[in-house]
């Protein structure tokens, strides 16, 4: 018996990504793409298409600032678990009015690119720890899918994670 291996993220190439929004099927496309050379092309695609309902959104932090500036619709990721309040002001000031926080949101773009490693290398048990830890929420941070272990490195990483997205506000 063979066994195959599968991609964790089965990208879509720009081509799939049109036939999507010229489909007219679909309203919602969380994109893994973890390549910046191909988010602006799969951002046209998914917008050039006249009357479509499709919204484009990154599941990649780290591009929220470019997926915006591309034409996207915004960022659905686990890192809002995080950081909701700091990810919807981005949000709102970058689509709003860029120019004027145009500094701030560049320093917040940083921190985000910086956070997403740290938070994410053990999710979904890095939520739980986070929860316990700076929401004072009764949790252990035990998964049954997986059941990483958390280290007082670890949540030393995501309260550096923490701190530096506050200073980039």
């Amino acid at each position: 018996m063979t066994h195959s291996v599968v991609s964790l993220h089965r990208g879509l190439t720009t081509d799939m990504v049109r036939w999507i929004a010229e489909s007219g099927r679909f309203v919602f496309m969380k994109d893994t793409e973890t390549q910046l050379s191909n988010l602006k092309e799969k951002i046209q695609a998914a917008t050039s298409i006249k009357d479509s309902p499709l919204k484009y959104f990154t599941a990649k932090l780290t591009f929220l600032n470019h997926c915006l500036e591309y034409g996207g619709h915004g960022f659905s990721g686990v890192t809002a678990n995080f950081f909701p309040d700091p990810i919807t002001w981005f949000y709102q000031h970058a689509k709003t009015d860029r120019k004027s926080h145009e500094d701030k949101l560049y320093r917040l773009s940083q921190a985000f690119s910086s956070a997403e490693a740290v938070v994410t290398r053990k999710y979904p048990t890095s939520s739980k720890a986070y929860l316990q830890k700076f929401e004072n929420l009764p949790l252990e941070p035990v998964c049954r899918v997986h059941n990483l272990q958390m280290t007082d490195f670890d949540v030393s990483l995501i309260s550096y994670g923490i701190t530096f997205i506050g200073h980039g506000l």
